[in-house]
């Protein structure tokens, strides 16, 4: 998963433009979306912010291309919890300590989420300089009002050993809907 290429000068997907937010990064069913987590976490480690990744079902997560594309597996604080609810109290719990520059929920199918559940994250992540991204699946906004950046993720070949990732924003209330941002990975062998 090592970028290989960026494209598009101007706002970028980074840990910088998530820092303090609450972001929606909807799963297109081609993991792009974590090959995009996989860059904000190394990006995190990098700077020597600790992270966390949260997850109620088997997770997108693997610490085998986790660590090919260079992670330190095992400074990632990886939390399972048995329902998709219990993602968003870990997070807050995580982010309340105030020890993480970012905190990755992937809560698997969500049923409708209070927004009494999101306020604190939105607060906690502002108050401790963090970044929260929330992997959702579906056209739709799941999580509501209080996200302040949501993308979708797409992936596609693009030549043989290499694709592209593709943000496309549909929400900022920094600097409004529309930008985006496109990445070149080297893939795994034998994926393509």
């Amino acid at each position: 998963m090592i970028s290989i290429q960026r494209e598009n000068p101007g706002p970028t997907w980074c840990l910088d433009e998530v820092r303090r937010r609450l972001v929606e990064l909807v799963v297109d069913g081609t993991g792009a979306s974590v090959t995009l987590c996989m860059e904000l976490v190394l990006e995190a480690q990098l700077s020597g912010e600790p992270v966390a990744w949260v997850s109620a079902m088997p997770t997108s997560f693997s610490p085998q291309d986790a660590a090919r594309s260079g992670i330190d597996t095992s400074a990632v604080a990886y939390v399972r919890v048995s329902q998709a609810r219990s993602v968003f109290r870990a997070a807050e719990r995580l982010l309340r300590c105030g020890a993480f520059g970012l905190v990755i929920l992937d809560p698997g199918p969500l049923p409708s989420i209070a927004v009494g559940s999101l306020g604190p994250l939105v607060k906690l992540s502002q108050t401790h300089d963090a970044a929260v991204v929330c992997l959702t699946s579906g056209d739709e906004a799941v999580l509501g009002s209080l996200v302040s950046l949501r993308a979708h993720s797409r992936r596609r070949r693009v030549d043989a050993g290499v694709f592209e990732c593709r943000v496309e924003v549909s929400k900022d209330k920094r600097r409004g809907p529309g930008w985006g941002s496109v990445r070149r990975y080297g893939g795994t062998e034998g994926l393509w």
